[in-house]
């Protein structure tokens, strides 16, 4: 079973998913979700959001997390929301302080603005192991030369180099399993992205190096 290795890091990136209730406060995730991972290869793919090729749900994903990152708040302010949206930016207001006033919402056709506070996480990093039975030469040659440009979670946040690892002749958890770090901790996590929320994980001991011996064991065991 051959996998395709990907690295996903950057200055921020951000994954949110379905179990977050409030609009005016975008929370994130602690690991990549499987939305956004399957959306990332779409992008690649060239295919738009409503427009998925079916088999891509097929796709399994091992995301090890070799950097946790940090959490941080990027405070933004709305333009007016549409009337159907009121509900949420309440309820995010009072989510913080129950106790406040309920506030006032500025609508499409107002003219002020409404607060977000939007979550993400600072200075990660996490190496994704990709298997498909039948479209993995797709996805490969998708990652290799994207029709869209990937990112992580938000279309602001891109991935840095190296994106594109490159592909195993072994299964995904035999590669996370050795590929080297360059975090300080040798233990890490592995997490299967079955879901948006992904609690359970396994964890693997690896080497700790450079950078640049990460890429060079990378450039002699992984393929193009």
């Amino acid at each position: 079973m051959s996998s395709l290795i990907l690295r996903f890091a950057g200055p921020a990136q951000s994954w949110g998913s379905g179990g977050q209730l409030f609009t005016g406060t975008v929370q994130t995730e602690q690991t990549p979700t499987r939305s956004a991972v399957l959306g990332l290869l779409a992008c690649c793919l060239g295919a738009p959001q409503d427009q998925w090729p079916e088999w891509i749900e097929d796709t399994r994903v091992w995301a090890r997390v070799d950097r946790p990152g940090e959490v941080k708040t990027d405070y933004q302010t709305v333009n007016g929301v549409p009337a159907e949206m009121v509900a949420h930016f309440v309820r995010a207001h009072l989510a913080q302080d129950y106790k406040a006033r309920v506030p006032t919402i500025e609508t499409a056709t107002g003219g002020a603005y409404n607060i977000s506070r939007r979550k993400f996480l600072s200075d990660a990093e996490f190496v994704v192991a990709i298997e498909h039975d039948e479209h993995l030469e797709d996805l490969i040659e998708a990652v290799s030369a994207p029709v869209f440009m990937p990112y992580l979670g938000r279309k602001s946040f891109s991935p840095t180099f190296p994106f594109f690892l490159g592909v195993s002749d072994d299964p995904a958890s035999t590669v996370l399993s050795a590929l080297p770090t360059t975090s300080p901790d040798n233990h890490l996590e592995v997490y299967p992205v079955l879901l948006d929320r992904n609690a359970t994980f396994n964890t693997v001991t690896v080497p700790v190096t450079s950078r640049k011996e990460q890429l060079l064991w990378a450039s002699s065991h992984l393929s193009r």
